[in-house]
């Protein structure tokens, strides 16, 4: 009513504290499944390369879905941008397409359930070429009408601030939103820039 949306985001992939096995904010699976990280059974996040653990994200993705209702969800693959094994990134894109195809029905069906859009949106790296390399195919995303919009972004510890804007364009096209996100390091001393997201 008064142009406001409301939006829910999920980090795909956070790897805060993963040194620490007993932190809380580790789910059960990450915990009882080591073999499917990244590093088997070391300090990683989940190896998204395993059926099991795009399963697993799914049920976390309809349980978002059936709880609220929103206007957007975005799937923020930049928390934490590894989600192969080193080197096997791009023969592993297909599995994030699949989740992709997969968030799209269950937004789909949350429409009809909810009676209006939902809009679905990703958050990638802010350089195509660095979205290609970790896995991302973001070109078959748009081309399967499989998001509405995505925001191009720089992971934390880097202010660069120099985001390809109108490469980004002209590789997206016009049938999705393009956003950029600003992130600047939260770690800075005092009189230096702060953290800020635009």
């Amino acid at each position: 009513r008064n142009g406001v949306e409301g939006w829910i985001s999920m980090r795909m992939n956070d790897c805060h504290n993963v040194h620490n096995p007993d932190d809380p904010l580790h789910n059960d699976f990450w915990r009882k499944n080591p073999q499917f990280r990244v590093i088997p059974g070391g300090a990683s996040g989940l190896d998204f390369s395993h059926p099991e653990v795009r399963q697993h994200v799914l049920k976390l993705v309809r349980e978002l879905f059936d709880r609220y209702d929103m206007d957007g969800f975005e799937l923020d693959w930049m928390r934490s941008p590894r989600y192969f094994k080193d080197g096997c990134e791009r023969e592993n894109a297909a599995c994030l397409t699949e989740l992709m195809r997969d968030v799209k029905k269950i937004a789909s069906e949350a429409e009809k359930k909810r009676g209006h859009k939902i809009k679905v949106s990703v958050r990638i790296p802010s350089r195509p070429e660095f979205a290609s390399r970790l896995g991302f195919d973001y070109a078959a995303w748009v081309d399967g009408g499989l998001v509405d919009m995505v925001t191009v972004s720089n992971f934390y510890p880097v202010t660069d601030s120099e985001t390809p804007v109108e490469v980004w364009k002209r590789v997206l096209g016009d049938s999705v939103r393009l956003a950029v996100g600003l992130e600047f390091q939260h770690g800075l001393r005092p009189g230096e820039i702060g953290r800020a997201h635009v």
